[in-house]
C-alpha cells in the first residue's frame, strides 16, 4: 500500500476493514500467521491486532511454529 493510501486511512473509521480488503486482493495467499508475524515486528508492533487475530490462527499440530 502506498503512502498516499495509508495517509487517507488515518481518520477512517473503517481503516481496518479497508486494510484487510487490500491485503486479501493484493496478497490472497497471506496467512493469518504471516500477517501476525509482520504485525509483531519492532517497526509495527501492533500487538493489539495480533491479540484480536489469535482466534483465527491455526497451525498444523505437527508444526513446531509458535506465535
Amino acid at each position: 500500500m502506498d503512502q498516499h493510501k495509508i495517509k487517507n486511512l488515518e481518520n477512517d473509521p473503517e481503516a481496518g476493514k479497508k486494510v484487510l480488503e487490500y491485503l486479501g486482493s493484493s496478497n490472497p495467499d497471506l496467512t493469518v500467521y504471516e500477517f501476525c508475524k509482520t504485525l509483531k515486528t519492532p517497526e509495527i508492533k501492533r500487538l493489539d491486532i495480533v491479540k484480536e487475530l489469535l482466534e483465527h490462527l491455526s497451525v498444523p499440530s505437527s508444526s513446531n511454529v509458535y506465535v
